[in-house]
């Protein structure tokens, strides 16, 4: 059976999701409640086995810390963050990963504190 737009949205699909069940034959609403469930357990799955150097730069950039570049400041680059994770200038949750650690979703998601150069008296910055 297919629905419309709008029996979708009285079943419970959310607006930005209802495009993507609107052509899709299902036999009961039950089925499109699992489907919605499986969908809502993928961005685990993503963030599982993904690189923290790298989920550092693609989603907290705005956390990187700046560097003098002449007179302006400058974000951070991408090989600048993984020689800081490297020599154990980041401490995430407590614990000091390097540029090869990848998520672990018990301990690292989601980020509670965040802290630069954690040895460093006059450096150390930490996000919480």
């Amino acid at each position: 059976m297919k629905f419309s737009a709008k029996q979708l949205l009285l079943i419970g699909v959310p607006q930005n999701k209802i495009k993507f069940f609107i052509n899709e034959d299902f036999d009961d609403v039950e089925q499109i409640s699992i489907k919605l469930k499986t969908d809502s357990e993928k961005p685990k799955e993503v963030i599982q086995g993904f690189l923290i150097s790298d989920f550092i730069w693609k989603n907290l950039g705005w956390l990187l810390p700046m560097i003098s570049n002449g007179n302006s400041p400058v974000k951070m680059s991408r090989s600048e963050l993984k020689r800081t994770m490297d020599n154990k200038g980041l401490e995430l949750n407590g614990r000091r990963p390097t540029s090869k650690d990848t998520f672990d979703l018990d301990t690292d998601f989601p980020i509670k504190q965040l802290v630069w150069f954690p040895n460093s008296k006059e450096k150390k910055t930490t996000w919480i």
